[in-house]
């Protein structure tokens, strides 16, 4: 009964480790490949018999490569550690074109704690990589109109406080030492309608090395301008 349950156990984590879209893998200690699931295919455009029995470096970018034989290399000289080991690295298509993926691998040992094999799962995050420069341009294009324009803008949050003024506000205002306006928690109030820069605003001010703070300005508030 329980040799059965054995197989049926197995037989169904074979069954889900080769329909997972992610490549789920082996390799014994010296990194050569033990197991491997069909997710290869997709991958690498290689079959599962194209890698199996080489080491996993042959198929890995250069700098990835010296980032996991790092990891090795700490893992096999730490009898008593977990061995887990999360990050980028860089395969290799048969086409010969770098795919950016996510390894999560950990370490397996026998029943005396000895290190025989290192067990993961690999995932593409081509199209994440894709999305994050997209959505860097976009901000970096977004951000190049916002510093182009003579007017001032002011971005705040809900509660009214500023998270970012543009260049030409900065100018205005002589902020241009200022490298992030979020954590001083300005209140839009702060720049508009006011008699002098509230005194906690002048020493956050003074703290980031802001030499000049602006004690007043014109701007029109309920119809009346206010100096």
């Amino acid at each position: 009964k329980t040799e059965r349950a054995l197989r049926e156990s197995e037989a169904r984590f074979q069954r889900l480790a080769e329909n997972a879209q992610d490549l789920i893998w082996r390799t014994d200690r010296e990194g050569r490949v033990e197991y491997l699931n069909q997710a290869v295919v997709n991958l690498l455009d290689l079959s599962p018999e194209d890698v199996l029995g080489h080491r996993v470096f042959e198929h890995i970018s250069e700098s990835s490569g010296i980032q996991l034989r790092e990891w090795i290399t700490s893992t096999v000289a730490d009898e008593t550690g977990l061995g887990q080991f999360r990050g980028e690295i860089e395969h290799i298509h048969k086409s010969g074109r770098l795919i950016p993926c996510e390894i999560s691998a950990t370490v397996v040992r026998n029943e005396l704690g000895k290190l025989v094999a290192f067990e993961g799962i690999t995932r593409d995050i081509t199209k994440r990589k894709r999305a994050e420069e997209a959505l860097r341009e976009s901000e970096r294009l977004y951000s190049m109109a916002l510093n182009n324009t003579t007017d001032m803008i002011f971005v705040t949050a809900a509660d009214g406080v500023v998270t970012y003024i543009n260049d030409s506000a900065r100018r205005e205002y002589e902020l241009e030492e200022l490298d992030e306006i979020s954590p001083l928690r300005l209140h839009l109030s702060y720049f508009f309608c006011r008699d002098e820069v509230h005194e906690d605003v002048r020493d956050a001010l003074e703290r980031t090395r802001a030499i000049k703070i602006v004690t007043s300005v014109e701007c029109k508030c309920d119809d009346s301008y206010y100096e």
